[in-house]
């Protein structure tokens, strides 16, 4: 393992990582492209930002650990790569930003300038320490990915648990059309469960 670090921030032009382990030993930014090769990029238990200009290509292994990744390049950039990247904390600062690779923020999305966009998704993910969130969009943001949802449910012996949408304007027929759920009296493509002419319904 290597520990990159010192009292003043790193600064790279382009930066491949092709060894074990290397984990930061203070901020670091990457002006264009950063390639993780083969290894691990661990940001370190002391959770140093990480910022990249262009490119951020994951064919091994990230530890965000409980860190920051600024995307701020002035033209588009993309996240992709072999292998799927879950991001603590991801920030957007620049400009259109594509995922090729369906990627994971266990914290917070935030998107201040720029797009994030497709072709593929992004999931917020929940557990039972924290659930994922996207803080306020720009003025001037966009986002058109496509996204997973998670929200963690704690275990219950009740026959019944209490759930709401993760995102407003969705109504329950959003649910029967797009989130595997069977679910009758709801105007939705499952139809209805009935008996005796009457309808019986999921939710009340």
């Amino acid at each position: 393992a290597q520990t990159r670090g010192g009292r003043k921030a790193k600064s790279f032009n382009n930066r491949t990582l092709n060894v074990a382990t290397v984990s930061s030993g203070n901020n670091e930014s990457v002006s264009n492209t950063l390639l993780i090769s083969s290894g691990t990029l661990d940001v370190s238990a002391s959770n140093y930002g990480l910022t990249v200009g262009g490119a951020f290509t994951n064919n091994a292994a990230f530890n965000a650990e409980s860190g920051t990744v600024t995307l701020n390049g002035s033209s588009t950039q993309s996240i992709g790569g072999t292998s799927a990247t879950s991001f603590y904390n991801l920030t957007l600062n620049g400009a259109t930003v594509t995922l090729n690779h369906n990627e994971s923020v266990s914290s917070v999305l935030t998107v201040n300038t720029g797009a994030l966009n497709g072709p593929d998704s992004l999931t917020l993910t929940s557990d039972a320490t924290r659930t994922a969130r996207i803080a306020s969009v720009g003025a001037t943001a966009s986002i058109g990915a496509d996204f997973i949802m998670q929200r963690y449910i704690t275990g219950t012996t009740a026959n019944y648990q209490a759930l709401s949408s993760p995102s407003k304007a969705s109504i329950l027929k959003d649910w029967d059309y797009d989130a595997g759920f069977y679910m009758s009296g709801v105007n939705g493509n499952d139809g209805n469960a009935m008996s005796g002419g009457k309808i019986y319904y999921s939710v009340r």
